[in-house]
């Protein structure tokens, strides 16, 4: 199998149509225009991940220092690919890019609507960390 590799990008309408999707329409609290400023920003960083010379979708991140250490923040993902294994491949280039950037931990956030990601996350050996819990006032 080819390695999968992540290559910085810059912030294009497809990746923003993509990632889009994967934002919870019932969350308001975050857009696809504030992920596309961080990008733009520097903030943030929208990788293009390849498996080979095959384009698999985007990853976005950010390094935050916190709790003693760094962490990499997944913000959101979009594949291209319909593959049942694709957070797996993603992850196999994220994870040693992560300890690169000096980091001990990988973190994402993710809806409470999307169960079978949060399933996929742990079966890489993610461990849900806290619930957060909000209300409309």
């Amino acid at each position: 199998m080819e390695k999968v590799s992540l290559r910085q990008g810059a912030w294009n309408g497809d990746a923003a149509v993509r990632l889009a999707a994967n934002l919870d329409p019932k969350d308001p609290t975050y857009s696809i225009q504030e992920l596309q400023r961080e990008v733009e920003q520097g903030s943030s960083w929208l990788y293009e991940v390849y498996q080979g010379s095959a384009f698999l979708g985007w990853i976005v991140v950010f390094v935050e220092d916190f709790g003693g250490g760094r962490e990499m923040i997944i913000q959101n993902g979009a594949a291209v690919v319909n593959d049942q294994n694709i957070l797996k491949l993603v992850m196999s280039s994220v994870e040693p890019y992560a300890r690169q950037q000096g980091c001990s931990v990988i973190r994402t956030h993710i809806s409470t609507s999307k169960k079978g990601l949060a399933r996929k996350f742990k079966a890489l050996g993610f461990n849900e960390a806290e619930v957060i819990l909000r209300k409309a006032i």
